[in-house]
C-alpha cells in the first residue's frame, strides 16, 4: 500500500478491491443503482491516527443499503501546529 493514500472498499461487495473516488463512485452507479450525486448516506469516523508527519482516518460509509470503508492517510504540512508540537 501507498504510504499517502485515500481509497475506498466496498464491504457490501467484499470483493477486497481498492477504488479511487472515481472508481467507487462508478462502482455506486453501475453495481448498486445509486447515483452518489443524488442520494445523501451517513459518514462515520471509525478511527483517526496522528504523528508529527502524517495522519490518517478510517470512515465507514452508508447509503441506503451499501455500506463502504474509507482510508486515508495524508501527509501533515509543516504549517501544522502539530507539526512543531503545539
Amino acid at each position: 500500500m501507498k504510504r499517502y493514500y485515500n481509497i475506498y472498499k466496498c464491504i457490501t461487495c467484499d470483493d477486497g478491491k481498492e477504488y479511487s473516488q472515481s472508481e467507487i463512485q462508478k462502482h455506486l452507479k453501475e453495481v448498486h443503482r445509486i447515483d452518489p450525486a443524488k442520494v445523501k448516506g451517513t459518514k462515520e469516523m471509525v478511527m483517526h491516527m496522528d504523528s508529527r508527519d502524517w495522519y490518517a482516518s478510517e470512515y465507514k460509509i452508508k447509503i441506503r443499503n451499501v455500506e463502504l470503508k474509507n482510508e486515508t492517510c495524508d501527509k501533515r504540512s509543516k504549517e501544522s501546529r502539530a507539526y512543531w508540537g503545539g
